[in-house]
């Protein structure tokens, strides 16, 4: 395993949002509305609730197999608020070259919502969520079929019982398939601590799968409100269609240093 050496996050220069993000406000609050409380504030742009000149350095820490390894180390990226809520820039500096790329704030681009009511009858469903049974319902999108085509992909989503604008589960897959869904993503996490310096933040975990043209990649991502751009450690695995058991590469990239 190899790790980025050098580089200690720097805890007291973490700003403060400019807005105060929704808490929890019961010790005896329900479990959805413990889930609602953690996820709804993740909802928004990760980076519009921050002042101009707040940076955040990320740095990547590789991990696998095979001796090309190293070569997938990638140098830091550097994020920084230009103008609130209007426009984020990211740098990266290779081979000695400064790219840096201007990124606009859409207000909801932060995790995903869900598509709407389905077009099926919706169900009541419990999904177990750090060892708690969460209510959620689950709708499904049925693909449209044209004659003498393949049937479209059929997508199923669970959203939070009472709270329809948080999105639990989604997961899309052919039709009749028995094999798990090409595409889903998922909040499988409330309270996965992870560190920034000496300080911990409890992450919701969010993890999504996707295809590849020779396999499938599954990226872990842990979140915290209080984190600009709520990214503090992101786990991306890398599986060849020959070998689903164990991944080929898997990367990690967190926050090594947050100021002004």
């Amino acid at each position: 395993m190899m790790a980025v050496l050098g580089c200690r996050p720097e805890t007291s220069q973490v700003p403060q949002p400019t807005r105060s993000p929704e808490q929890p406000t019961s010790v005896a609050e329900s479990r959805g509305e413990r889930v609602a409380a953690r996820v709804r504030p993740l909802l928004v742009h990760p980076w519009s609730q921050w002042p101009a000149g707040v940076t955040v350095v990320r740095g990547f820490v590789p991990h696998g197999r095979g001796a090309d390894i190293a070569d997938n180390l990638q140098p830091e990226l550097t994020y920084e608020v230009a103008a609130a809520g209007e426009m984020l820039v990211r740098r990266q500096t290779v081979d000695g070259k400064v790219i840096t790329q201007e990124l606009g704030m859409h207000p909801e681009e932060g995790l995903p919502r869900p598509r709407g009511r389905g077009e099926q009858a919706e169900v009541a469903v419990d999904l177990e969520l750090d060892g708690d049974r969460v209510p959620s319902v689950l709708s499904t999108f049925p693909g449209v079929t044209h004659e003498h085509d393949a049937p479209s992909p059929i997508t199923r989503q669970w959203t939070l019982a009472g709270e329809r604008t948080v999105l639990l589960r989604s997961e899309t897959s052919q039709v009749g398939a028995t094999d798990e869904p090409a595409q889903w993503w998922a909040v499988t996490g409330l309270d996965r601590p992870k560190t920034i310096g000496d300080a911990v933040f409890p992450c919701v975990e969010v993890r999504r799968r996707t295809g590849t043209a020779d396999g499938h990649v599954i990226v872990t991502t842990f979140l915290h409100q209080n984190v600009p751009g709520h990214v503090v450690e992101e786990i991306s695995e890398y599986f060849k269609a020959s070998d689903r058991a164990r991944p080929w590469l898997v990367t990690v990239e967190r926050v090594l240093r947050i100021g002004r």
